[in-house]
């Protein structure tokens, strides 16, 4: 079922992109270009030439920059995303970004893949940033009385068994959210699900991960002999008897060096931040997050159909997990039945693990609220929580929790 509705989001999609080309090919006739050409062969079965719907998509990928340019300038007045910037160029097309095309097999040229793939990305700015700014930060200031009373000044002396009984019997779900390569993140997550498998000792858990290939079955032990990294989660989750479900599609897996080495060969964007043009791998951009969230609930929501009892854990970054961010996957699950914890580092941690960002980057990369709460900034609190779903929605998760050094270590 799953499956057949995919497929015809992708018609869908198909016949959606096709119009908007067709669209811009008959004002490109309008304005005295040849609809028939001679001697030349159209696309597929769309009835155009490549060069009418090269066309259409440049003049389409430049509308979109300007309107997203447009809705920054209207809307934006500090910077409190990593996406908010219109997206100026795609390069280094390859067949990795197969995936994000599969509803525009009109395109034949890497031209055309550019121009389609920056206005989808722009298109995707201007809907974010309206999301954030027009929904999301009105309705945080009207909450600023409740929002405060979820402040912790202190972090909890056992913070692990804090958030665990905080989760509500009835939750079905829980999504953690981390920030990428902090080692105190991690520690918790590795002391976290042995309290969960006491708060819940005769259920099926299953811990599904962004780290992990949704095309492979991972019996116990497998995970932590491939990943090192983070060996020591895996460990804790067979431990514990838990099932470990990969989520991310292979396409990303088989490419996954660009989300850090960003070579050169690999397909990426380019936005401006801070004044100056920075390269960004397409994974990990919008639209590439966008996607792959849409994967990730497929996969989730087919396991919840054949165990509707067991508990999930959900392990991602917090791109995937924050309830604010409108493409993310906690969005379309039930808010009475899923707790989401985003687990944050400190300012200095941040800034020595990556010492080249200037402050503002900082404050907008891993500072959840900004200066909401009593003008201050949210890296003065090492706990933030809220029960309320309304505020959970506006905030970003049920909790924040600061991963400090050593803090769970035994």
């Amino acid at each position: 079922m799953l499956a057949a509705q995919a497929n015809a989001q992708v018609a869908i999609a198909t016949a959606r992109e096709l119009s908007m080309v067709s669209r811009g090919v008959a004002k490109s006739v309008r304005k005295g270009n040849p609809l028939y050409i001679p001697g030349k062969s159209t696309v597929g079965r769309t009835g155009l030439y490549s060069f009418q719907i090269t066309q259409a998509l440049e003049r389409r990928a430049v509308r979109s920059f300007i309107q997203a340019r447009k809705t920054r300038r209207e809307l934006v007045h500090n910077t409190r995303s990593r996406f908010l910037d219109p997206v100026v160029h795609v390069g280094n097309i390859n067949e990795n970004l197969t995936p994000f095309t599969q509803s525009a097999s009109f395109l034949s040229t890497p031209r055309q893949t550019r121009a389609y793939l920056i206005a989808r990305e722009n298109r995707l700015y201007v809907q974010q940033t309206k999301h954030l700014f027009q929904e999301i930060i009105p309705r945080l200031e009207e909450n600023l009385p409740r929002l405060r009373e979820g402040i912790y000044t202190h972090t909890p002396k056992d913070p692990v068994r804090f958030v665990a009984q905080a989760i509500p019997q009835q939750v079905n779900t829980i999504a953690i959210g981390e920030t990428h390569g902090f080692y105190d993140i991690q520690e918790f997550i590795v002391h976290f699900l042995p309290e969960i498998r006491k708060a819940h000792p005769d259920q099926e858990i299953f811990l599904f991960t962004e780290f992990a290939s949704k095309e492979e079955k991972y019996p116990a032990g497998s995970l932590a002999k491939s990943d090192p990294q983070r060996k020591k989660i895996w460990q804790a989750a067979d431990e514990n008897n838990m099932q470990i479900v990969g989520l991310e599609p292979n396409e990303v897996l088989q490419d996954y060096s660009i989300l850090s080495t960003l070579q050169d060969k690999n397909a990426y964007v380019l936005i401006t931040a801070g004044g100056k043009l920075q390269r960004f791998p397409f994974f990990a951009s919008a639209n590439g997050i966008k996607w792959r969230n849409e994967s990730f609930l497929r996969t989730i929501q087919e396991y919840r159909a054949q165990h509707p009892d067991a508990i999930f854990i959900i392990y991602a970054g917090n791109a995937h997990i924050n309830t604010r961010i409108p493409f993310a996957i906690t969005p379309f699950l039930d808010t009475q039945k899923t707790f989401v914890i985003n687990l944050l580092p400190t300012r200095a941690q941040v800034e020595q693990r990556f010492p080249q960002y200037a402050q503002v980057e900082i404050r907008s990369l891993w500072d959840p609220l900004g200066d909401e709460l009593d003008g201050k900034e949210s890296f003065n609190y090492p706990l933030l929580y809220w029960q309320d779903p309304e505020l959970v929605r506006v905030a970003g998760a049920n909790i924040y929790l600061q991963a400090r050094d050593n803090l769970f270590s035994k």
